[in-house]
């Protein structure tokens, strides 16, 4: 049933068009069936495939797909409305491909905003009866479940239309109030809904989520931070939040950390762009219990100092006042000031404190957090020969010797600043003069809150307990089982609602990387 997002294909050829003389509810069928042999073959499809079916959908002179009924769906609609919703259809059908949605995305920028209101567009054309009997409301389902629904490790749902070859995506703008549109309870039904193997829908979702390989994780990461673009772009702050708090569950659970700090940077951004306490509550708790779990507590502190403000803007400050006392017991224990944007320099102490404390662990093999072990073999820098002293005025960095792969485990090196700014001048690693990318070269905070976490220093934050938000609506989008540095927390569910202020200048990204491209 799960069909995890795999790499792109290039080859595309012409669609074969179907015969004039077909009825129009065959075309459609034998337009869908020439697509998915297309994409089937070992040249797979591409862009010219997918734009060739989207122009022979519209060449159809008629859209019934239900033998020996009436067209139900364009009943009392002038051929405007037909044409509009055999547009919607079409785009609606290519979602059920992983490489027709990533042409949806990459290449002509419809997905998911464009392709939700798509999907919209159907439910709302379905009829009641038509409609339950897809979302498996009705007493007795139409067919076997497993024949019906598609689910993607995205989090993605399509479902057939009964007795028809076309497919809905139940994508996020159609989960709302609005005529048509997916109801909190109707959602939560359909997640519940139980295959023939005696998993729910949303068991299928979480399944495929957890496990993955560091590629696929990367992989998974990096398509949740193309939606949040995507979402951010079209002014759906809440949206937008939603996916990079998942593409930052994505990367850490496969310690992808430059892909995580991504995700932070843009889900904190999204959720100062709302005006709802909800959605500030709802992913402001997944996004800190997350890096809670996790053990990045320093960072966890720093974000939730931000929605603190935030939450004081919304007319919440006692709950923004909660914040802030649970974030001083991140920062006060390293001697820290209660504040964000604390520079290099500011902490270096703090860092080179950390070093002394593991002194032990750190000279009998190193410390270390979830796939990588953080090296610093007789307490100096193996480059320059400079030896570690807690009381000197050095700033130590990490450098990635290798990133976990084929089972063995990553390794970072503590290094002097000074390496650090060589290797990321020369972008040569200085040992192995392999090229170095981005997510090689770390300073700073995630440097401290590594170290912190590898050692196990900073006790469990609970946020979650903190913020408690109300109502939680239920998600297309199963939290991610990640690797536990700290206490588990609960599955959390976004809300959704629209708004703008000003953006935040947390910018993590910026201030944890030591190479710049």
């Amino acid at each position: 049933m799960l069909s995890p997002i795999p790499p792109s294909s290039v080859p595309s050829r012409s669609a074969e068009p179907p015969s004039a003389f077909l009825h129009p509810r065959d075309q459609c069928r034998a337009l869908i069936e020439s697509l998915e042999r297309t994409i089937a073959s070992p040249g797979g499809a591409g862009a010219a495939d997918f734009e060739a079916f989207l122009a022979a959908v519209a060449d159809i002179a008629d859209i019934a797909d239900v033998p020996g009924a009436a067209p139900y769906w364009v009943q009392h609609r002038d051929a405007h409305d037909l044409r509009a919703l055999r547009h919607a259809l079409a785009y609606c059908q290519l979602t059920s491909y992983p490489e027709a949605r990533r042409y949806l995305v990459d290449t002509i920028r419809h997905y998911p905003v464009a392709t939700g209101e798509c999907s919209l567009r159907v439910l709302q054309s379905l009829t009641p009866e038509l409609r339950a009997e897809m979302l498996f409301l009705s007493a007795s389902p139409w067919c076997p479940l497993d024949d019906a629904v598609k689910i993607f490790n995205d989090g993605l749902i399509t479902l057939k239309i009964p007795r028809t070859s076309w497919r809905v995506p139940i994508l996020p703008v159609c989960v709302n109030q609005a005529r048509g549109g997916i109801t909190a309870n109707e959602m939560f039904q359909l997640l519940s809904t139980r295959s023939t193997h005696g998993m729910t829908i949303g068991q299928a979702i979480s399944r495929g989520r957890y496990g993955l390989l560091r590629e696929d994780g990367q992989a998974l990461a990096d398509w949740h931070l193309k939606l949040g673009h995507a979402y951010a772009a079209a002014q759906l702050s809440p949206l937008a939040a939603m996916e990079y708090v998942t593409a930052c569950e994505a990367a850490l659970s496969v310690d992808s950390l430059l892909s995580a700090v991504r995700g932070i940077d843009g889900a904190l951004s999204a959720i100062n762009d709302c005006t709802s306490v909800g959605v500030v509550r709802e992913q402001g708790a997944r996004l800190l219990g997350m890096l809670d779990l996790r053990g990045l507590r320093l960072i966890s502190a720093e974000a939730a100092l931000l929605l603190a403000n935030k939450l004081a803007s919304l007319a919440c400050p006692a709950l923004g006042e909660a914040l802030r006392a649970n974030a001083r017991r991140g920062f006060e224990p390293l001697g820290l000031p209660t504040r964000t944007g604390l520079s290099v320099d500011e902490l270096a102490p703090a860092i080179r404190r950390t070093i002394a404390r593991h002194r032990g662990a750190l000279a009998a093999g190193g410390l270390h957090f979830s796939t990588y072990r953080i090296r610093f073999d007789g307490l100096r820098d193996p480059y320059a020969g400079v030896d570690f002293r807690e009381g000197a005025a050095q700033a130590w960095v990490l450098l990635a010797s290798r990133h976990p792969a084929s089972g063995d485990a990553g390794v970072f090196d503590i290094v002097t600043s000074a390496t650090g700014a060589r290797a990321a001048q020369t972008a040569l690693h200085p040992q192995t003069m392999r090229s170095l990318v981005n997510g090689d070269l770390f300073q700073g905070i995630l440097v401290l809150d590594l170290l912190q976490a590898a050692g196990g220093d900073v006790p469990a934050l609970n946020w979650r307990a903190i913020l408690k938000p109300a109502l939680p609506a239920p998600t297309m989008f199963a939290p991610l089982a990640l690797p536990a540095a700290g206490p588990s927390t609960s599955g959390e569910m976004p809300c959704v609602a629209a708004g703008m202020a000003t953006r935040p200048a947390f910018e993590l990204r910026r201030r944890i990387r030591h190479m710049r491209h």
